[in-house]
């Protein structure tokens, strides 16, 4: 009897180990949601004047939070283009005028340790 018992715990905790081994493919949120979601990717659907890092030229910008960009449209250019915004040093800052808000592109790890790069929004600034 207690032999029974003790083969029986051992088969049932070789196979609790077992079957905690199995591989469980990750799903790219993004794309599994992709179907359903409604709404709008775009924060505002509208442009808003801004200026982009350290430059004076004033650019209509609305930010696209699916894909972590900023599209702008020159507005002094007479064919009306949407572009992006490239995400580099150069770009690092986008003010927006209406509402005051700055965006700053930073980088970050996430949990599985790939570094990325986005624009977060300044809360408070302090001087370093």
């Amino acid at each position: 009897m207690k032999n029974a018992f003790f083969f029986s715990c051992i088969f049932l905790l070789i196979s609790n180990t077992i079957i905690a081994q199995v591989y469980v493919p990750r799903i790219n949120n993004k794309e599994r949601y992709k179907e359903k979601i409604e709404g709008t990717k775009y924060v505002s659907e509208a442009f808003s004047e801004a200026t982009i890092s350290s430059s004076s030229k004033i650019y209509l910008v609305r930010y696209d939070a699916y894909n972590e960009m900023f599209e702008f449209v020159d507005p002094n250019m007479t064919k009306r283009d949407t572009f992006l915004v490239n995400k580099t040093e150069q770009n690092k800052e986008i003010h927006l005028l209406s509402s005051k808000k700055k965006y700053s592109l930073e980088n970050f790890m996430n949990k599985d340790w790939s570094v990325h790069s986005t624009y977060f929004i300044e809360v408070k600034a302090t001087e370093s």
